[in-house]
């Protein structure tokens, strides 16, 4: 809903989140209890289908941290379908590169959980309940890695995380 000038200066409502986006990108810098609190005070304010196309890939990505991974994939298919669907309507504009490197950023470090250690790389997974296997490649040191999640019907995960 578009409120106008009028409606909108009797609303809290944000265009996009960029507490959330901080977490994200500083995710290990907080605990558990800054995560659930920023959740909590964003999500309901933050404008995801009409605000910035950028917001929706930032809240999959944080719906993981906080352990909603089935509330991250609907926002990730919000910022998967910014360009196709057209909710803001301007695609005709170009595609909206950000939002498109934000659904990477929600799966890889938000679904597959990849984080950076002093000893390399971990994985901890959060794959929605309908997902059974998420597989990519990034590049750590100039060399690929390859990266296999499967989840087996009793919800355990295998991991296979093996340079190519």
């Amino acid at each position: 809903m578009i409120f106008g000038i009028e409606g909108a200066n009797e609303r809290q409502v944000l265009k996009q989140a960029d507490v959330i986006m901080l977490l994200c990108l500083f995710r290990d810098a907080f605990d558990s209890r800054v995560w659930q609190t920023n959740w909590d005070t964003y999500m309901p304010i933050t404008d995801h289908r009409y605000g910035s196309s950028l917001g929706p890939s930032f809240h999959a990505w944080a719906a993981c941290e906080v352990g909603l991974p089935d509330e991250a994939y609907a926002h990730f298919m919000l910022a998967a379908r910014a360009d196709l669907r057209n909710p803001r309507g301007n695609a005709g504009d170009g595609i909206h590169a950000a939002s498109t490197g934000g659904v990477w950023q929600a799966a890889v470090f938000g679904f597959a959980g990849l984080r950076p250690t002093v000893d390399g790389w971990t994985l901890r997974p959060q794959l929605p309940r309908h997902w059974r296997r998420l597989a990519f490649t990034y590049r750590a040191n100039g060399q690929p890695v390859e990266v296999d999640i499967q989840r087996d019907e009793g919800g355990e995960y295998r991991v296979r995380h093996t340079n190519r």
